[in-house]
């Protein structure tokens, strides 16, 4: 989906275009891609505001959910069509969560979205619904 001209710009895509256009063309955004319908239309809409190839997708597979691999192959297929880079980054599950399962993934979320944009040359992260 790219940004329509009769959505109203004043308030979704204007502050949208904000965290996204960048200060340097080049710089790469790096979007959190759970594949769900709040980071597709993030990556809808990212696309619709820079070029394919600024953008690179990170999908976050925590392994904790049977459909895990499903989802992970939905956001390599979606990023395809696309054009977009796309990277799975695979957690390695502890034993144990001594701050509970939420804390675990929202921790290993962020360090794998931090390393995606380090490789990503410092580019900037969208804080999509999956990096909370």
């Amino acid at each position: 989906m790219v940004p329509r001209k009769d959505m109203n710009d004043s308030l979704l895509i204007d502050p949208l275009r904000r965290l996204i256009e960048p200060d340097d063309p080049a710089a790469a955004l790096v979007v959190a891609f759970s594949g769900g319908l709040d980071s597709t239309v993030l990556l809808d809409v990212s696309r619709g505001l820079r070029s394919p190839e600024t953008l690179v997708c990170c999908h976050v597979h925590h392994g904790l959910q049977p459909q895990a691999d499903a989802w992970a192959r939905h956001c390599l297929s979606r990023s395809a069509a696309y054009g977009i880079r796309c990277e799975v980054r695979r957690l390695d599950v502890p034993a144990r969560f001594p701050d509970g399962v939420e804390a675990w993934a929202g921790a290993a979320r962020r360090d794998a979205l931090l390393d995606v944009a380090r490789r990503a040359r410092r580019g900037r992260r969208a804080a999509g619904p999956s990096c909370r």
